[in-house]
């Protein structure tokens, strides 16, 4: 296996799979948006072109959703000639890759999604590249949609740049680069802050001003069109934040407004379970900053799954807090986390994060 996320894996192509790809590769609908429904592959053609056709350079894989095959990538070093049409200098490592998924009934199900964000991050940490090109034609809206997510760029339109059945198409040439925190959308994840936290029996340590800190967080990402997404956990009957009660609801003191999103979960993984990735993904973020209750709890788990789903994570060390426990104070819990966190997120107080958006 190449590579993994969640249940899509990439894996290189063997013999075998040739009757798949053919399959794929001689089915209008899905020609239509890969090679052309004039360039049907046979299965002899699938083995001379993409299997046995050796370039050492080039990666080409089989998509799997739970071990079943259901399309196809390659991922390959770009030219001379590509960087000189793209804009690169020859001494450039700018890498290019292709996808499809050959079974359309898993399009429009975020799979293409997931497959490129675990792909860009394959190339990213494993080639050197300084960036990734590619050139979907100008109509594959779907496609486009899908690139922009994961953090492509459109760069410059490409005139009569593909022949596709029979017609010189125009091609939009995007682009993605690692880029700075500074450069990423973000989003402002404020994790379980519900009135029964407050109303549990428990002092909040720094209660007060904690929600004086997440007001002062929250305004400042409204004010510099920074999306707020609250997370409401959901517990059973008689816990403090059942579901429906008045100690489920959002603190007052930090109550969500018109178009913010809200996640609900029942597992300290704001992640599982959840659409909290669909809700991110559409909104085009690739940067979370973090903040709510529990430190030891919600956070550290959301914090650590945010880091594995490949975003870029801040913690605002002063905008989490907990409770006392038999074993440790709540400052010493909050002190302790802010110190392991770093080897997942970037872990910076208010007054010095930056909140461009």
């Amino acid at each position: 296996m190449l590579f993994q996320k969640d249940n899509v894996s990439v894996r290189y192509l063997i013999e075998e799979d040739a009757p798949i790809i053919s399959k794929w590769l001689t089915d209008p609908e899905v020609l239509q948006y890969y090679e052309g429904r004039d360039n049907p592959q046979s299965i002899e053609m699938v083995l001379d072109h993409f299997i046995h056709n050796q370039n050492s350079h080039e990666k080409r894989c089989l998509i799997e959703l739970d071990d079943m095959p259901i399309g196809y990538i390659q991922m390959y070093p770009v030219d001379s000639e590509w960087k000189i049409l793209y804009g690169y200098e020859e001494s450039q490592n700018v890498w290019g890759m292709d996808q499809f998924i050959g079974e359309p009934t898993y399009w429009g199900k975020g799979i293409g999604t997931k497959l490129v964000q675990a792909a860009i991050t394959y190339i990213m940490e494993n080639t050197g590249a300084e960036a990734i090109a590619m050139d979907p034609k100008v109509n594959n809206e779907r496609a486009i949609t899908c690139y922009e997510k994961c953090g492509f760029k459109k760069v410059k339109i490409l005139k009569e740049h593909e022949l596709h059945e029979g017609k010189l198409e125009d091609c939009w040439m995007i682009e993605y680069k690692q880029r700075e925190l500074c450069e990423m959308k973000k989003a402002l994840i404020v994790i379980d802050v519900q009135a029964g936290i407050y109303t549990a029996g428990m002092p909040v340590h720094n209660g007060e001003k904690f929600l004086e800190i997440l007001q002062e967080l929250i305004g400042e990402c409204r004010s510099n069109d920074i999306p707020v997404i609250y997370v409401q956990h959901n517990g059973p009957k008689d816990h403090p934040l059942e579901k429906g009660t008045a100690g489920w609801k959002v603190h007052e003191a930090i109550a969500p407004q018109e178009g913010d999103s809200i996640i609900e979960k029942t597992t300290p993984d704001s992640f599982h379970k959840t659409n909290l990735n669909e809700v991110l993904q559409e909104k085009g973020i690739e940067h979370v900053i973090l903040s709510g209750m529990q430190t030891e709890y919600c956070v550290d788990t959301t914090t650590r799954r945010a880091f594995s789903e490949g975003y870029k994570v801040t913690l605002v060390s002063d905008a989490h807090s907990t409770f006392d426990t038999e074993v440790l104070r709540a400052e010493d819990i909050v002190k302790h986390h802010n110190v392991v966190f770093r080897a997942f997120a970037n872990v910076v107080a208010l007054k010095d994060l930056k909140m461009e958006a």
